[in-house]
């Protein structure tokens, strides 16, 4: 889920959202 989360962030914020931290 850490990828599509990311993903999601991304589309949704439309910026690179904090991978890092949604991946830990």
């Amino acid at each position: 889920r850490c990828v599509q989360n990311a993903v999601d962030g991304y589309l949704l914020d439309g910026k690179v959202p904090a991978a890092g931290t949604v991946c830990s």
